[in-house]
Protein backbone atom coordinates (compact mmCIF):
# COMPACT_ATOMS: atom_id res chain seq x y z
CA UNK A 1 0.00 0.00 0.00
CA UNK A 2 2.81 2.84 0.58
CA UNK A 3 4.25 1.54 -2.73
CA UNK A 4 1.67 2.40 -4.13
CA UNK A 5 1.00 6.20 -2.44
CA UNK A 6 4.69 6.71 -3.07
CA UNK A 7 4.57 5.66 -6.58
CA UNK A 8 1.12 7.77 -7.04
CA UNK A 9 2.77 10.92 -5.31
CA UNK A 10 5.65 10.52 -8.10
CA UNK A 11 3.14 10.60 -10.70
CA UNK A 12 1.79 13.59 -9.68
CA UNK A 13 5.42 15.32 -8.93
CA UNK A 14 6.56 14.62 -12.61
CA UNK A 15 3.20 15.68 -13.89
CA UNK A 16 3.64 19.12 -11.84
CA UNK A 17 6.80 19.34 -13.37
CA UNK A 18 5.67 18.84 -16.90
CA UNK A 19 3.15 21.30 -16.49
CA UNK A 20 5.83 24.08 -15.28
CA UNK A 21 8.16 23.09 -17.67
CA UNK A 22 5.34 24.53 -20.35
CA UNK A 23 4.93 27.63 -19.32
CA UNK A 24 6.53 29.17 -22.64
CA UNK A 25 9.16 31.80 -22.38
CA UNK A 26 8.01 35.65 -22.74
CA UNK A 27 8.54 37.00 -26.94
CA UNK A 28 11.19 39.89 -26.61
CA UNK A 29 10.98 42.35 -28.79
CA UNK A 30 12.40 46.44 -29.06
CA UNK A 31 9.63 48.81 -26.83
CA UNK A 32 6.55 48.87 -28.91
CA UNK A 33 3.71 50.20 -25.89
CA UNK A 34 3.90 53.31 -24.03
CA UNK A 35 4.49 51.80 -21.03
CA UNK A 36 7.71 49.47 -22.53
CA UNK A 37 9.15 52.40 -24.12
CA UNK A 38 9.18 54.80 -20.90
CA UNK A 39 10.85 51.72 -19.25
CA UNK A 40 13.23 51.75 -21.31
CA UNK A 41 14.21 55.38 -21.28
CA UNK A 42 14.52 54.71 -17.72
CA UNK A 43 16.46 51.46 -18.16
CA UNK A 44 19.03 53.40 -20.60
CA UNK A 45 19.42 55.80 -18.25
CA UNK A 46 19.43 54.54 -15.52
CA UNK A 47 22.25 52.36 -16.48
CA UNK A 48 24.11 55.37 -17.98
CA UNK A 49 24.05 58.00 -15.26
CA UNK A 50 26.31 58.19 -12.59
CA UNK A 51 24.14 58.46 -9.25
CA UNK A 52 21.67 55.70 -10.27
CA UNK A 53 22.60 53.49 -7.62
CA UNK A 54 22.68 56.41 -5.09
CA UNK A 55 19.71 57.23 -5.79
CA UNK A 56 17.67 54.17 -6.06
CA UNK A 57 19.46 53.13 -2.14
CA UNK A 58 19.71 56.54 -0.63
CA UNK A 59 23.13 55.97 0.02
CA UNK A 60 24.89 59.27 0.95
CA UNK A 61 21.91 60.94 0.64
CA UNK A 62 21.55 59.89 -2.83
CA UNK A 63 17.82 60.64 -3.26
CA UNK A 64 18.92 64.59 -2.56
CA UNK A 65 22.14 64.49 -4.61
CA UNK A 66 20.43 63.18 -7.64
CA UNK A 67 16.79 63.57 -7.33
CA UNK A 68 17.11 66.28 -10.55
CA UNK A 69 17.98 63.16 -12.85
CA UNK A 70 15.83 61.25 -11.25
CA UNK A 71 12.87 61.94 -9.80
CA UNK A 72 9.66 60.85 -10.77
CA UNK A 73 10.22 57.63 -12.70
CA UNK A 74 10.14 55.52 -9.60
CA UNK A 75 6.85 55.13 -6.78
CA UNK A 76 7.98 56.35 -3.34
CA UNK A 77 7.01 52.69 -2.00
CA UNK A 78 9.66 50.95 -4.76
CA UNK A 79 12.94 53.54 -3.77
CA UNK A 80 11.52 52.39 0.18
CA UNK A 81 11.87 49.18 -0.38
CA UNK A 82 15.14 49.24 -2.18
CA UNK A 83 16.60 51.20 0.32
CA UNK A 84 15.31 49.12 2.81
CA UNK A 85 17.48 45.98 1.21
CA UNK A 86 20.28 47.85 0.92
CA UNK A 87 20.20 48.87 4.33
CA UNK A 88 20.10 44.87 5.49
CA UNK A 89 22.52 43.88 3.30
CA UNK A 90 24.81 46.41 4.59
CA UNK A 91 24.16 45.36 8.11
CA UNK A 92 24.57 41.66 7.63
CA UNK A 93 27.84 42.36 5.02
CA UNK A 94 29.76 45.04 7.18
CA UNK A 95 28.31 45.80 10.24
CA UNK A 96 25.87 48.42 9.04
CA UNK A 97 28.84 50.51 7.68
CA UNK A 98 29.98 50.87 4.34
CA UNK A 99 33.36 49.87 3.82
CA UNK A 100 35.64 51.10 0.92
CA UNK A 101 36.84 48.08 -1.15
CA UNK A 102 34.06 45.99 0.26
CA UNK A 103 30.60 44.65 -1.19
CA UNK A 104 28.22 45.78 1.72
CA UNK A 105 24.77 45.94 -0.17
CA UNK A 106 23.73 45.37 -3.62
CA UNK A 107 26.00 43.24 -5.86
CA UNK A 108 24.19 44.10 -9.18
CA UNK A 109 22.61 46.98 -9.97
CA UNK A 110 18.77 46.96 -7.91
CA UNK A 111 17.55 48.90 -11.11
CA UNK A 112 18.22 45.79 -13.68
CA UNK A 113 19.38 42.79 -11.60
CA UNK A 114 22.17 42.27 -13.28
CA UNK A 115 25.81 43.51 -13.47
CA UNK A 116 26.44 44.58 -16.70
CA UNK A 117 24.87 46.84 -19.53
CA UNK A 118 23.74 44.67 -22.95
CA UNK A 119 25.59 45.89 -26.16
CA UNK A 120 22.89 45.70 -27.88
CA UNK A 121 19.94 46.86 -25.80
CA UNK A 122 17.15 45.25 -23.35
CA UNK A 123 14.04 43.58 -24.57
CA UNK A 124 10.41 43.56 -23.42
CA UNK A 125 7.65 41.83 -23.30
CA UNK A 126 4.15 43.15 -21.36
CA UNK A 127 2.85 40.37 -19.60
CA UNK A 128 0.05 41.61 -17.62
CA UNK A 129 -1.93 44.78 -18.26
CA UNK A 130 -4.80 46.43 -15.91
CA UNK A 131 -6.33 50.12 -16.03
CA UNK A 132 -3.29 51.81 -14.73
CA UNK A 133 -1.15 49.09 -14.50
CA UNK A 134 1.23 46.79 -16.56
CA UNK A 135 3.92 44.15 -15.90
CA UNK A 136 6.76 44.01 -18.35
CA UNK A 137 9.41 41.37 -18.97
CA UNK A 138 12.84 42.27 -19.83
CA UNK A 139 15.47 40.86 -21.23
CA UNK A 140 18.71 40.97 -23.38
CA UNK A 141 18.35 39.78 -26.92
CA UNK A 142 21.81 37.72 -26.85
CA UNK A 143 21.20 36.30 -23.55
CA UNK A 144 18.18 35.35 -24.28
CA UNK A 145 16.69 35.07 -20.41
CA UNK A 146 14.30 37.66 -18.23
CA UNK A 147 16.35 39.90 -16.54
CA UNK A 148 13.78 41.22 -14.78
CA UNK A 149 9.96 41.78 -14.11
CA UNK A 150 8.35 45.47 -13.44
CA UNK A 151 5.43 46.57 -13.10
CA UNK A 152 4.59 49.91 -13.64
CA UNK A 153 1.72 52.14 -12.24
CA UNK A 154 -0.32 55.46 -14.56
CA UNK A 155 0.47 58.39 -12.70
CA UNK A 156 -0.83 61.85 -14.20
CA UNK A 157 1.15 62.09 -17.27
CA UNK A 158 3.64 59.42 -16.81
CA UNK A 159 4.37 55.94 -16.19
CA UNK A 160 6.20 54.82 -13.08
CA UNK A 161 7.62 51.74 -11.36
CA UNK A 162 6.00 50.90 -8.97
CA UNK A 163 7.59 47.18 -8.44
CA UNK A 164 10.76 45.26 -9.64
CA UNK A 165 11.43 41.35 -9.48
CA UNK A 166 14.68 39.94 -9.98
CA UNK A 167 14.52 35.92 -10.93
CA UNK A 168 16.21 34.04 -8.00
CA UNK A 169 16.74 37.76 -6.06
CA UNK A 170 14.75 39.98 -4.43
CA UNK A 171 11.84 41.70 -5.08
CA UNK A 172 11.10 44.92 -4.02
CA UNK A 173 7.69 46.14 -3.47
CA UNK A 174 6.04 43.44 -5.34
Amino acid sequence: MVGRRICGLSIVFVAAAAIAQEVPRPVLHPPSTEAERALAAVLGQGDNEAGSYDFLTDRDGGRKTHGAKFDGYFSPSLLAAIAAHERKLVKQNCGGVYVDGDVCGFDVSPLTCVQDMPADGYRFATERTQVNSVQVAVGWETYGAVIARYRLIKNPGRWVIDAISCPDGPRFNW
